[in-house]
């Protein structure tokens, strides 16, 4: 009776390590498909880049970038995206983030003045200067060698006042997760669109 426990136990754990292996490969599968870098300028003064490869059209790539009012459903740290004024130049977007790191909670609130050159880039800049006093970046679609290269880039000074390793971290997370949110919400409209 023992020895059938035994191996009811060893066949159950030997089950759980396997089905552990596999969540964490497809775990670190999925990170490797983001690639980010932040170069820290000193003073509060960040660099980012981060790029995302997806098997989908400029077109379909597009609809979710140029998704101002909707991005907060799927873009986990987005409080609130909202259009505030529209022409044929330009968009003006006002968003709410919430930021957390350790035990600091930040909401960041931006009023971004966007310019989009259809299905090739998307430049912003925030004119609030609430919590930045520069808040510049891009979106850009280009061609690689499997589907198109989604590259983010940015570029901010913060004003508030945190150490500097706990804002850069949460900083390289918090743009990492935003590219891992666009990205799962292009491969789930483009899976849509197939079924």
């Amino acid at each position: 009776m023992k020895t059938g426990r035994r191996m009811n136990r060893s066949r159950s754990l030997r089950t759980s390590l396997i089905f552990c292996a596999v969540l964490f490969s497809l775990g670190t599968a999925r990170a490797e498909d983001v690639t980010m870098r932040l170069d820290d300028q000193g003073h509060g003064r960040y660099s980012l880049e981060g790029h995302i490869t997806v098997k989908a059209s400029a077109y379909q790539i597009w609809k979710v970038l140029t998704d101002y009012e909707n991005i907060a459903h799927f873009v986990t740290s987005l409080r609130k995206s909202e259009i505030k004024d529209s022409s044929t130049e330009r968009v003006l977007l006002e968003q709410q983030a919430l930021g957390r790191k350790f035990f600091i909670t930040r909401q960041i609130h931006v009023l971004l003045q966007v310019t989009e050159f259809p299905y090739k880039r998307i430049e912003f800049e925030d004119i609030l200067k609430k919590d930045f006093a520069s808040y510049k970046g891009s979106w850009e679609v280009r061609p690689a060698e499997e589907g198109l290269d989604v590259v983010y880039r940015l570029d901010c000074e913060r004003l508030f006042v945190i150490p500097n390793f706990v804002a850069k971290d949460a900083l390289k997370k918090s743009a990492t997760e935003l590219l891992k949110d666009v990205q799962h919400e292009i491969e789930r409209r483009v899976k849509g669109t197939h079924s």
